[in-house]
């Protein structure tokens, strides 16, 4: 089936036969128009000044951190392991990194350390935990590994604004 490159036209919604007055003259059907969906890939020069690494394996929890943060103005860029993350974060600055601890090869502390010794673009970038594990005594652990503070799942919007406000002020969210 072929791609829409203009608009998407959609015929608006049709009152009910009972409706209707069958002897009034037949009136032409209102559109409404829906815009195509923006292009999901822009080329790294272009991106803007609040980008964010979502660094997760399931898509479903990157999916959720890009509807929080697009909202807010944040260009995302996504990795599904460290390996990516880490190639991500040698080629761009980001003002936020957030990093599952758990991922597959490599943990998240691990690639955190990675991005703070070898990719000098993200050196002192704030690099936020993101896990279903948090226990008593896991701040700690994290803050001592190199990341900057850590989220628990199921996030909520409202820690996310807390964490972006002090580790992220320049960006005026």
């Amino acid at each position: 089936r072929p791609t829409p490159t203009g608009p998407i036209v959609k015929p608006a919604p049709t009152p009910a036969k009972a409706d209707v007055d069958a002897s009034a003259p037949a009136a032409p059907v209102p559109t409404v128009a829906l815009a195509a969906p923006e292009s999901p890939a822009l080329p790294p020069q272009s991106y803007p000044a609040k980008t964010a690494l979502v660094v997760d394996d399931h898509a479903i929890n990157r999916r959720i951190l890009r509807a929080l943060l697009e909202p807010m103005g944040f260009r995302i860029v996504e990795a599904e392991d460290a390996g990516a993350a880490i190639t991500q974060a040698k080629q761009r600055a980001f003002d936020l990194v957030l990093m599952d601890l758990h991922l597959p090869g490599m943990s998240g502390v691990d690639a955190a350390k990675m991005i703070r010794g070898s990719c000098p673009p993200n050196r002192s970038a704030p690099i936020i935990a993101v896990t279903a594990h948090a226990m008593e005594g896991d701040r700690d652990m994290i803050l001592q590994s190199g990341l900057t503070d850590y989220l628990t799942k199921p996030l909520r919007k409202e820690a996310l604004l807390d964490k972006l406000a002090l580790y992220c002020p320049q960006l005026q969210l």
